[in-house]
């Protein structure tokens, strides 16, 4: 088995596993509401949590539904050897790391007054700037 093929497998199973997390998002959004929401929050606290949490988890079942078949779409291109199936997996994949660290932890943070854990951005990754005093430990 090459690596293409190898590549190719992982992706398919990536892209059934967004299509596995839509299908929670969908489906347990009410119960989530009904399990977590209604008994934790006063009426008051749940007017105005409940529609952005509702509509959170909707949009996010929604949009993860064409993410899911696009990446299992790239992957009968990444076996092919295309360049765009490549360009578009790596993309989604950028994206995909990105995007819990910065969904939860910039609205958690203001919200609900969570402690920051991780203050990375991909900018500081790519550049070594911080730029909130930390040092940069890769600089020689």
């Amino acid at each position: 088995m090459n690596r293409r093929s190898i590549a190719a497998r992982v992706i398919t199973v990536t892209g059934g596993l967004l299509l596995l997390a839509a299908a929670i998002h969908l489906i347990v959004t009410p119960t989530l509401k009904r399990v977590i929401l209604d008994r934790v929050l006063t009426l008051k606290e749940l007017l105005i949590v409940s529609p952005p949490f509702l509509l959170n988890h909707i949009v996010m079942g929604i949009l993860l539904i064409p993410i899911g078949f696009i990446t299992i779409y790239c992957a009968s291109g990444i076996r092919a050897g295309e360049r765009w199936a490549w360009v578009i997996s790596l993309a989604q994949r950028a994206d995909h790391s990105k995007f819990a660290d910065s969904a939860w932890f910039s609205d958690a943070t203001r919200t609900f007054s969570v402690p920051r854990i991780s203050n990375w951005r991909f900018s500081d990754y790519d550049c070594g700037n911080h730029n909130d005093g930390r040092p940069d430990l890769g600089a020689t």
